[in-house]
């Protein structure tokens, strides 16, 4: 079932009974002018398999979480391209997407639509284009809507659209209306990622008779259903608006509106702003100023997502952040396929592992991760003695509290290690947590290399703590 608030085509749009009311104002594609040397399609990675690009994207998201000193550069290079420059499908297949989820030809919907993609990922692939006002309604400004287009690979075909209708939502009636972006669902990209899955679950059964005590089957499934849900745009929207809603009071924290949504094409708003990725690297060396705020407002969201909201972005790495300084100081959050939905049993696990490193209190630590999955509960007395043994040993060497420097990243990758080492489970949402903490800990050493992550958090922990914790 779609969430409530799945957006569908906008009421402006259609007419009785739902059908598309819009007509053709000139042939299809007319608007959209034949490549030119600007509008070829991107260069081919050369590491990238069309058929595999989901696979990559695991690694991709892996590099992004660690330092960079852990990957060759060569690799390194070639996984950040991944990030945003997977390869794309044809301009064709874009254009079908898009008449068939609106029910009515390119033109009509858009004054523009450019045909060579800003960014192509795994999923689905991202176009700059122009809406016209009709699409907006009447509350929209004089001016052409400028707007993303996401179109996911070809996979099944969406029953949204002019068969439902009694629309739950549609184009918001603002004059917030320029240029947007069109995601648009790469080519059988579901079917494919359903036979990948079909493979790993089938090898995760043929390593857990060898070694049953990884529950590997359990964990495959936890991810694939992860990847199922990424390849539904309309789920993609309801994601950006319930974030937007979260979100509502920051000022300086945005994510793109979506207009319009159908599991394999996604209209939203476009947002200016610098990839934080690429940061230094195009735009020259990052100021004390910017890298302190970058780092400090990107903690302040992680923390906001898992102390209030208990929803948290699933792909938190500087790929999937921009700034944007034209007025003033903003970052934009982007690509919202995968979220976390956190209980409170897991949220306060998590928080005590982090005061556990805060207060160099090593027994905590290990009693807080082994809270990270149930079947820990399960484990041998002498197997849970050897891991608290390790975790002293561990804090001993690299964590003696807040204020002391202590190296963020590199305890919980240490942690990690003896998590592997001793056999212990960590649940999805877990993994979720400490990988988007590992992106905040890469991005402070890129960025702002004299901050502490562990002493940033504190204060919010500690009011968090002494108002709402039921450790209180």
């Amino acid at each position: 079932a779609l969430p409530d608030d799945v957006l569908v085509p906008p009421r402006a749009l259609l007419g009785r009974r739902g059908r598309p009311r819009l007509r053709q104002v000139g042939p299809v594609g007319a608007s959209c002018a034949p490549p030119s040397s600007s509008s070829e399609a991107p260069d081919r990675i050369p590491m990238a398999d069309p058929d595999g690009g989901s696979r990559w994207r695991i690694l991709t998201d892996l590099q992004a979480a660690t330092r960079a000193d852990l990957f060759p550069a060569g690799l390194r290079a070639e996984l950040a391209r991944l990030q945003s420059a997977a390869p794309a499908h044809a301009w064709r297949h874009t254009r079908r997407c898009v008449e068939t989820a609106f029910g009515a030809p390119c033109d009509a919907v858009f004054a523009s639509l450019d045909r060579r993609p800003v960014a192509s990922g795994s999923i689905a692939q991202v176009h700059k284009g122009t809406l016209r006002r009709a699409a907006c309604g009447p509350n929209a400004e004089a001016e052409p809507v400028r707007v993303a287009v996401k179109v996911r690979r070809r996979g099944r075909r969406s029953r949204l659209g002019s068969s439902d209708p009694h629309p739950r939502g549609g184009v918001p009636r603002t004059s917030r209306c320029s240029t947007t972006l069109t995601v648009v669902r790469h080519p059988n990209v579901a079917r494919r990622l359903d036979l990948d899955a079909r493979l790993m679950v089938g090898l995760a059964r043929g390593v857990d008779v060898v070694a049953p005590w990884l529950r590997l089957s359990e964990t495959v499934a936890q991810f694939s259903a992860t990847l199922a849900a990424q390849t539904r745009l309309d789920v993609e929207a309801a994601h950006l608006r319930r974030f937007n809603a979260n979100f509502r009071g920051w000022r300086d924290v945005s994510f793109p509106v979506p207009l319009f949504a159908t599991d394999e094409v996604l209209v939203e708003t476009f947002e200016h702003g610098k990839l934080v990725a690429s940061l230094a690297e195009k735009h020259g060396p990052v100021s004390r100023r910017v890298g302190a705020y970058l780092v400090n407002r990107g903690e302040d969201v992680y923390l906001k997502m898992l102390l209030d909201d208990k929803l948290m972005h699933a792909d938190l790495h500087p790929g999937n952040l921009l700034y944007d300084d034209r007025h003033s100081d903003n970052v934009v959050l982007v690509d919202a396929g995968m979220v976390a939905r956190l209980d409170e049993r897991e949220t306060e696990a998590f928080i005590g592992l982090v005061e556990a490193l805060g207060a160099a209190d090593a027994p905590a630590a290990a009693r807080c991760v082994r809270l990270f999955s149930p079947a820990n509960a399960a484990m041998p007395p002498a197997a849970v003695a050897a891991f608290d043994a390790d975790m002293v040993a561990l804090f001993r060497e690299r964590c003696r509290g807040y204020g002391t420097g202590v190296d963020f990243g590199d305890v919980v990758r240490g942690v990690l290690e003896l998590v592997r080492r001793h056999r212990v489970r960590v649940d999805a949402n877990y993994a979720t947590l400490i990988v988007n903490a590992l992106c905040l800990d890469g991005m402070a050493k890129d960025l702002y290399p004299s901050y502490s992550v562990l002493d940033g958090a504190r204060p919010l922990l500690a009011l968090h703590r002494a108002l709402v914790s039921t450790r209180g």
